[in-house]
């Protein structure tokens, strides 16, 4: 099993190192960092699993995911915390992370859960798995619930909204539609009382979910 350790603290690479180098079967390779020579690393090394640290995740690491996912499905990211987070932990798996586990997990853990993702399971705690599945459900009650209050909506809400979907800042939002940062603000602040979110993540996570019903010409 071919394992890359992408992070770019040293202590970090050489602690994961020194504790995987001794299993059966298992080839490592360290990456320090986000540049530009990844994509060719894993190109040439073709990990089965990448472990990244939450806080290089975090750091710019979620879009270099994405963009490593993309060109290389195959391959499975272990997101490795420095504490568990329910909505990093949540994030990082919407946006195809395989794994998500506290820096403090066992040994004995975070071998089989790499051994896990390496048959295509997931690897996630016990407590993490209760809370994605209390989110889901969540998520699918306000979307049941709140579909039809997507007509109260006005236009600019709704352009808003689906802009939010795209982890766009407000900023980026007020370029794009031609209106200030406060106004953005005070549509944001609508949107979420109107439809029953509690923030814009929230709220970018129910369009996405909805996207395939709601349609983008409306």
């Amino acid at each position: 099993m071919k394992i890359m350790i992408l992070d770019p603290h040293i202590l970090f690479r050489a602690g994961l190192a020194s504790l995987l180098h001794d299993l059966p079967n298992i080839e490592l390779l360290e990456a320090g960092g986000l540049g530009t020579d990844v994509i060719e690393q894993i190109s040439n090394f073709e990990p089965e699993i990448i472990i990244m640290g939450g806080n290089l995740y975090e750091d710019g690491g979620r879009e270099t995911m994405m963009e490593i996912l993309s060109e290389y499905p195959d391959s499975a990211v272990l997101i490795l915390a420095f504490k568990e987070s329910a909505e990093l932990m949540l994030d990082a798996v919407r946006n195809g992370a395989k794994g998500y586990l506290p820096m403090d997990v066992s040994e004995s853990v975070l071998v089989k859960s790499l051994y896990a993702m390496a048959r295509g399971e997931m690897a996630i705690s016990r407590a993490m798995t209760t809370r994605m599945a209390e989110e889901f459900s969540r998520m699918t009650r306000v979307m049941h619930e709140n579909t039809v209050d997507l007509e109260a909506l006005t236009f600019r809400e709704q352009q808003v909204l689906r802009l939010l979907a795209t982890e766009a800042t407000n900023n980026e939002i007020a370029l794009k539609l031609f209106i200030s940062n406060n106004t953005v603000r005070i549509h944001v602040s609508s949107i979420l009382k109107k439809l029953n979110l509690r923030n814009r993540r929230e709220a970018g996570e129910f369009v996405r979910r909805l996207m395939p019903a709601w349609s983008e010409e409306r």
